[in-house]
């Protein structure tokens, strides 16, 4: 894979720093700079929030110390919707992988999973759940628009799973790592941190005896699709406008390859060389 639908970084203690932040920061002060806007960030008090950056297009504001996460708009909503839209695509990994799994070690998870699943959820934090978030914050006095429906999603898919014996709820299973520290009191050397661009094999975590399935090929892919297409008309009708989306997305990326690749007129002729041609 060429390209990562999100920066890649990394701490080898798994913390946000301010290394990391500063980065992450000046990159964004640039798209917004090319955007010509101008914005205002909101920020905590967190050890890895310097005030001290100098950026031309954000202007931070951060809250005072102490203040309750009450006010603070990403804990109304937006963190709790990104985990959870996250979670089920973990769950259902799971699920999908338990028919041919013989033991948990046989349920693999890769870091590329990991980012994709990263894409998604971030996709499913919506404008609208943004401005609730600021809503909820007391930022103003509109009325909050009703929730979105992450935790039922969630909690349908959990059902078929038991974590001891129990069945875990969508709130309990978001909240799980709610007191895991997300960043230290320190800031670590640069040696410490690793921005890559892709994945490389020290960070994959896989033994070097694993075996990697490897994909279809593109006309496999279509066949595929084809058969799912089969099965969404016969029985499961409810998935036919996703199939037929995928489909349509597929044979694009099919045909426009074909074309990159299509003969000219010079391909159905064989070449002869000078000379070589009868006198008639």
């Amino acid at each position: 894979m060429k390209k990562l639908p999100v920066t890649w970084c990394s701490n080898r203690t798994s913390w946000m720093n301010s290394y990391i932040f500063t980065n992450w920061l000046n990159e964004f002060d640039e798209i917004i700079e090319k955007q010509n806007r101008k914005i205002l960030l909101f920020l905590d008090n967190a050890p890895a929030h310097s005030p001290d950056i100098k950026l031309k297009n954000i202007t931070l504001k951060f809250f005072p110390s102490n203040t309750t996460a009450r006010i603070q708009p990403l804990d109304q909503g937006a963190i709790k919707t990104f985990k959870a839209n996250y979670r089920r695509q973990l769950v259902q990994h799971i699920i999908a992988n338990a028919n041919t799994a013989y033991s948990a070690d046989d349920v693999a998870i890769t870091a590329l999973d990991a980012v994709f699943w990263i894409e998604c959820a971030w996709k499913s934090v919506t404008e609208t759940i943004l401005r609730n978030t600021f809503k909820e914050a007391a930022f103003n006095n509109e009325d909050v628009v009703p929730k979105n429906t992450c935790f039922d999603e969630l909690n349908s898919v959990l059902k078929h799973l038991t974590i001891g014996g129990d069945i875990m709820s969508a709130t309990d299973f978001v909240s799980i790592d709610d007191d895991v520290p997300a960043f230290n009191e320190w800031d670590d050397g640069n040696e410490k941190i690793l921005a890559i661009d892709g994945i490389s094999n020290e960070d994959t975590g896989q033994d070097e005896g694993t075996i990697v399935e490897q994909p279809p090929s593109l006309s496999e892919a279509v066949e595929m699709v084809r058969r799912l297409h089969l099965l969404s008309t016969a029985q499961h009708p409810q998935l036919h406008s996703f199939v037929i989306q995928l489909q349509s997305k597929l044979i694009d990326i099919y045909l426009n390859l074909n074309v990159s690749k299509q003969r000219t007129i010079h391909d159905f002729f064989k070449h002869v060389q000078e000379g070589s041609i009868c006198d008639i």
